[in-house]
């Protein structure tokens, strides 16, 4: 705006900014860092699922069963359900493992695996590679009799899995130790408490002789 010394104006001045690159530059801008956040965020989801899952099998590892043990027994506290555990042991891996090469030994894990998807098939459930030779189930609202019955089928699953023998020729069969604990969740009990009981029923079941499922029912 310019004023005469009488303050009356004469005439204005206007500059004019063509800004329609910038705003296709700053467009482009935002674009892009969205597409870098969506990046970002799914490699960060695949790195969280990678991190719980079993290289080997495919399936849950021990990192996730432990996040859902702890978060189901504190769901099955609130709402006094019971939950279960099914801890799984290959019967004499080491000595098959060592018969059939590791490669086969590694073939009878993921087969097993795959058998402790198909029996802990529920939404809720979750069947996890424990460690080694070592798998677990974890049922909620299950009691035991129920965890005995997946056991059971998880059994009759692996009764037809077969491996072949090198040495022998002839195929050898896999058999499972499990043990089952069930427990309705509260303040006098821990995850960890149900936990070391399905520990001991597997142990039981080895002691007693292998290619059998022990059952706790009084936690």
């Amino acid at each position: 705006v310019c004023s005469s010394d009488l303050g009356e104006t004469d005439y204005l001045v206007s500059v004019l900014e063509d800004i329609t690159a910038r705003k296709r530059a700053e467009s482009e801008r935002d674009e892009l860092l969205r597409n870098l956040e969506h990046q970002v965020s799914q490699r960060t989801a695949e790195l969280e699922r990678l991190s719980l899952t079993d290289a080997l099998t495919g399936i849950a590892n021990r990192r996730h069963f432990d996040k859902a043990l702890a978060a189901e027994w504190a769901r099955a506290s609130r709402s006094n359900r019971p939950l279960s555990i099914v801890l799984i042991d290959i019967d004499d891996f080491k000595v098959l493992n060592d018969t059939i090469g590791h490669l086969h030994g590694d073939a009878c894990i993921k087969a097993v695996a795959t058998a402790v998807q198909q029996v802990a098939s529920r939404s809720s459930d979750l069947g996890a590679r424990y460690g080694g030779d070592e798998f677990v189930m974890l049922l909620p609202e299950t009691e035991a009799v129920g965890a005995q019955l997946l056991a059971e089928r998880l059994k009759q699953f692996v009764d037809h899995i077969t491996m072949p023998d090198p040495a022998h020729g002839a195929p050898l069969r896999l058999s499972l130790s499990q043990g089952v604990a069930c427990a309705l969740a509260s303040r006098q009990k821990t995850a960890a408490d149900l936990l070391l009981a399905a520990d001991q029923a597997l142990y039981d079941a080895k002691q007693q002789g292998r290619d059998r499922i022990s059952v706790v029912t009084a936690l």
